[in-house]
Formats: structure tokens, C-alpha cells, sequence
């Protein structure tokens, strides 16, 4: 195997390293906002049930 072969295969490598790494660290940081969102959406679904309640 020749040098550029092997300079090929390595920057191949290491993209798609990269992507695999940022794909993970977008999929952690996705999963942090949804379950934020989550989280945030109860005491207002709550809240808004509360108000509907006491108006009837």
C-alpha cells in the first residue's frame, strides 16, 4: 500500500470519527431539550387545568 493510499484511509477514518462524534453529542443534547421540554410543559398543562377548572 502506497503513502496516499494510506493518507486516504486515514483522513476517511478520521471523518468519519467526527461525524460519528457529533452525531452522538447531537443525539445527548436533542434528548436534554426534549426531556427539558417535557418537564417544562407539566406545571403548565397543570397549571392551565387548574384555570379551567376553576373557571367552571
Amino acid at each position: 500500500m502506497d503513502q496516499q493510499t494510506a493518507l486516504i484511509l486515514i483522513v476517511v477514518n478520521l471523518s468519519a470519527a467526527v461525524v460519528i462524534i457529533i452525531w452522538y453529542l447531537f443525539d445527548r443534547y436533542t434528548k436534554r431539550i426534549e426531556s427539558l421540554i417535557r418537564q417544562n410543559n407539566k406545571p403548565s398543562c397543570a397549571f392551565i387545568q387548574a384555570q379551567t377548572k376553576r373557571k367552571g
